[in-house]
């Protein structure tokens, strides 16, 4: 083994890490900081869902911080690229010998994003860059790897359109219930858990749009 890349912060992307070498484990910064904020939290939680199933399950802090750049190792050229949007933090990773795209959480395939962390704008703006890179293979964090970015544009398109669901109910004055049963655009009723995630994406970003649209309690300025 020569190294374990986190490509950010959530348990199922983390938890099982313990399994490796602590010393090969390397993720960004940003990754690092979440799991030592986040982690006992989402250990606690997970305890609560799975009971004995997550028995002996650590959180284990990378060794090694992950900066912007190329690392040849294991026989590869990789291209790390610390970039944020699904988090605070992810990481993507180009092999520029195999042509390998692997995106994190950045992409889903077939599957609706979560959002618990998201940053829409920003997740956006990551895609275009991934989009750009001329691959040959990739592999999204949920769903099947391909050999084209219809991850890529599937998550894009997905962001976009409950944005703009969530936006309008906010702005025609429903409440997070009533948001939670919008419809979805038709192209998008068909990914796997798509009414389960358009209603978790409302609760998480609903706050989002109250804090910054309402006026604070008494007239106050923000």
């Amino acid at each position: 083994m020569a190294r374990v890349y986190l490509t950010h912060f959530h348990p199922d992307h983390v938890f099982g890490n313990q399994g490796f070498d602590a010393g090969k484990i390397t993720a960004p910064e940003g990754v690092i900081t979440g799991l030592k904020d986040l982690g006992n939290s989402f250990s606690d939680a997970m305890y609560y869902i799975a009971r004995d199933w997550m028995r002996g399950t650590e959180v284990v802090l990378p060794s090694t911080a992950v900066i912007e750049g190329i690392e040849d190792i294991g026989g590869r050229r990789l291209r790390l690229m610390p970039r944020a949007g699904h988090t605070s933090s992810d990481l993507a990773i180009y092999d520029e010998i195999s042509g390998l795209l692997i995106a994190g959480d950045l992409a889903f395939l077939d599957r609706a994003p979560t959002t618990p962390h998201a940053d829409i704008a920003t997740w956006t703006t990551t895609l275009g860059e991934l989009n750009s890179i001329d691959c040959n293979r990739l592999v999204p964090g949920h769903g099947p790897a391909e050999t084209g970015k219809r991850a890529i544009a599937q998550t894009r398109d997905w962001l976009l359109a409950i944005r703009d669901v969530i936006e309008r109910c906010f702005n025609e004055g429903l409440d997070m219930t009533e948001a939670m049963a919008a419809p979805l655009p038709a192209g998008l009723q068909q990914i796997a858990l798509a009414r389960y995630e358009f209603t978790r994406s409302v609760m998480h970003l609903y706050p989002k749009l109250e804090s910054a649209k309402l006026p604070s309690v008494g007239g106050r300025e923000k």
